[in-house]
């Protein structure tokens, strides 16, 4: 998904969205002459293990889905899919940091499988479900 940065920093805090930061010309639309490069998103939180295809010499295709939704560029009132769209920058920096997160425990030596469960618990659970159960927790 294509991360729609519209905010605007100042020069000092060029780089608080997290998105990389290059040099333009000075022009009206970046005057600063410093813009963002738009971040692209692959979510990887519910990839797990048994999703993946072992690959050996009788494998002669593989399925492949690519798709690339413009609904975000076009200026309708109403997404038509359930992925329409680009992704706000909170929600790319929450999944970039879950990202990270499950590899910092992998690196330090979870089982493929502990993290395998995280990565189902995140993406196969209703977010609802999941923010009422933090804040049940939090209170307890």
């Amino acid at each position: 998904k294509y991360v729609n940065e519209v905010d605007s920093y100042p020069y000092e805090l060029a780089g608080a969205s997290g998105m990389p930061v290059v040099r333009t010309r000075h022009s009206a639309q970046h005057p600063t002459g410093l813009a963002f490069i738009p971040a692209i998103h692959v979510d990887e939180i519910g990839l797990t293990i048994d999703k993946y295809i072992a690959l050996n010499e009788t494998i002669t295709s593989l399925p492949l889905r690519i798709s690339f939704d413009r609904s975000d560029m076009e200026h309708t009132s109403r997404a038509t899919t359930a992925t329409a769209g680009g992704m706000s920058p909170a929600r790319w920096r929450l999944l970039s940091h879950l990202s990270e997160a499950l590899q910092r425990q992998q690196d330090i030596g979870f089982d493929q499988s502990d993290i395998d469960e995280v990565r189902s618990l995140i993406a196969d659970t209703n977010v609802t479900l999941l923010l009422i159960t933090l804040l049940a927790s939090s209170l307890h």
